[in-house]
């Protein structure tokens, strides 16, 4: 018990400190690239991070990938890589409107064949998928260099929500 006790105390006093350091950049470095570092419980085979495929920390997913579609304020949807979209009457398609010149790190294109590309992609290799966005979807469709149409075999209310996840989609 004491010695539970010792660390609970060495905690609490290694974060005060944390929080009572102070963080003053020099105003010179402020035009400087930031890096970002990131803490994983285990090793990340970067070089298997597909997000239809692979298994790693959700973390990681959400620091090198972008969703069509992010939660907002009070369970609101938000754009991601895709700046509006509707929704059919029935329910069963979706129209994305990308955000023109967007980039993958490679400096190739975000567009309608790459969202195609990746969610055919996720349904292929995720075949016992319980997603509605995988399970429903019938066909997807590029209307132009910045529309896709997603169309669903029934009324699939949770596709948005499922937009919102890196992985696999």
């Amino acid at each position: 018990m004491k010695k539970m006790f010792g660390i609970v105390i060495s905690m609490l006093a290694a974060i005060s400190l944390v929080g009572c350091s102070s963080n003053n950049q020099d105003a010179s470095k402020k035009d400087e690239k930031a890096t970002v570092n990131i803490a994983i419980s285990n090793e990340s085979n970067a070089q298997q991070l597909d997000a239809t495929s692979y298994d790693a920390d959700i973390a990681l997913y959400g620091a090198v990938y972008e969703p069509l579609v992010e939660y907002g304020e009070k369970g609101a949807y938000k754009p991601g890589l895709a700046e509006s979209w509707e929704i059919s009457e029935d329910g069963k398609k979706y129209v994305f409107h990308l955000k023109k010149d967007v980039k993958f790190s490679d400096g190739s294109d975000v567009n309608a064949e790459a969202v195609k590309f990746t969610i055919d992609r996720a349904k292929a290799k995720n075949e016992t998928s319980d997603l509605q966005t995988l399970t429903n979807l019938k066909k997807i469709e590029v209307i132009d260099d910045a529309t896709v149409a997603m169309h669903f075999s029934k009324i699939s209310n949770q596709v948005l929500a499922e937009l919102c996840q890196t992985r696999p989609l």
